[in-house]
C-alpha cells in the first residue's frame, strides 16, 4: 500500500490556513444598533485645555498683534441629552373637585381593573373621597382614596398612571385602607 505524499496532506491544511487568515483580516464586526429605549451615553468630555492656545482655524485670518487677550474658545458641540428625570415625589397636587368626570373615570378604571384581576367581581365604585395628581412621563399619576361596595373592604387607595384621552393607562396599586 502506498503512503500518501506529505505534500498531498500538508497542502490542503496550508491553503485552508491562508484562506482563513485572509478572511479574518478583511472581517469587521458589525456595530450593534442601540435599543430604541436605551439612552445614548453622552460623548466624553473635551480634553482639558493646555496652557498654549490652539492655532486659529484656517478660514480665519491670523489675529493682529495687540495687547488684547485671545478670543474665547468655541463652546463644546451640542449633543442630545437624555430625557429629564421624573419629577420628585413631592409635587403632588390635591384634586380640587373629586366629582370631576375625569377623576371619576380614573377611579372607575381602577375599580374595574382590580375587580377583573381579583375575586371581587361585583365591586362597584361608590365615591371618590379625595385625590392627588402628579405629572409623570408625559401623563399623570393619580392617587385616589375611594369608597366601594361589594369588596372585602369599603375604602381603597388606588394608584393609577395614565394619559387623558388615550388608552395608555396602568393600575399600579389598589390597596385597602383599614
Amino acid at each position: 500500500m502506498a503512503r500518501p505524499s506529505v505534500l498531498v496532506v500538508v497542502l490542503p491544511i496550508v491553503l485552508a490556513t491562508l484562506l482563513a487568515t485572509a478572511n479574518a483580516q478583511d472581517y469587521t464586526a458589525p456595530t450593534p444598533s442601540p435599543l430604541p429605549d436605551t439612552p445614548t451615553p453622552p460623548p466624553p468630555p473635551p480634553p482639558p485645555e493646555s496652557s498654549s492656545t490652539a492655532p486659529p482655524p484656517a478660514s480665519q485670518p491670523p489675529p493682529a498683534a495687540s495687547s488684547s487677550p485671545p478670543p474665547p474658545s468655541p463652546p463644546p458641540p451640542a449633543y442630545s441629552s437624555p430625557p429629564p428625570p421624573p419629577p420628585p415625589a413631592s409635587n403632588w397636587t390635591p384634586v380640587a373637585n373629586v366629582k370631576d368626570p375625569k377623576i371619576q373615570q380614573v377611579a372607575q378604571f381602577a375599580v374595574r381593573i382590580h375587580a377583573l384581576s381579583s375575586t371581587e367581581l361585583n365591586m362597584q365604585l361608590q365615591i371618590v373621597v379625595s385625590g392627588e395628581t402628579q405629572p409623570c412621563n408625559g401623563g399623570y399619576n393619580y392617587r385616589l382614596l375611594i369608597t366601594v361596595s361589594g369588596g372585602k373592604n369599603t375604602q381603597y387607595e388606588a394608584f393609577v398612571w395614565g394619559i387623558l384621552g388615550t388608552t395608555s393607562w396602568k393600575l399600579l396599586s389598589f390597596t385597602p385602607k383599614y
